[in-house]
């Protein structure tokens, strides 16, 4: 699973000199491999090794991470339970509903929200709440 491309200090620097024709294109960084360590419902931590050079020229590969905070950002996979990361978009199925699932709180929206229970939610602890606006 990738996260956002959060590059170190060392690899924009080289991407700015490389860009400006002062390095070879060899010497550009490469992108990172970003793993995801953690996650819970409302966070995930994200590592990533890169190979950076010292003051001195010495190169050596440095494991970089941070932890991310956002309310929903992960859910809960049906079946297995494993924690991953939240995807706020919507699908439509055949009968014109519009459907969420990859998120915590599940939702389906009719295409008619002037229709009776037109928005329906289901809940992480299973409790259904449905409405008409």
């Amino acid at each position: 699973m990738k996260a956002p491309a959060l590059p170190s200090l060392p690899a924009l620097t080289a991407a700015i000199v490389c860009g400006a024709g002062l390095l070879p294109a060899s010497l550009e960084a490469a992108e990172p491999e970003y793993t995801i360590l953690d996650a819970g419902p409302n966070h995930q931590e994200i590592e990533w090794v890169a190979e950076e050079a010292d003051a001195a020229g010495h190169r050596s590969r440095v494991t970089h991470s941070y932890v991310e905070l956002e309310p929903g950002i992960c859910y809960a996979e049906p079946g297995s339970g494993r924690w991953v990361s939240s995807q706020a978009e919507f699908e439509q199925a055949e009968s014109g509903h519009f459907v969420a699932r990859q998120t915590q709180f599940q939702v389906i929206l009719a295409p008619d929200l002037g229709e009776a229970g037109a928005v329906d939610v289901l809940t992480p602890e299973g409790v259904r709440l449905v409405s008409t606006p």
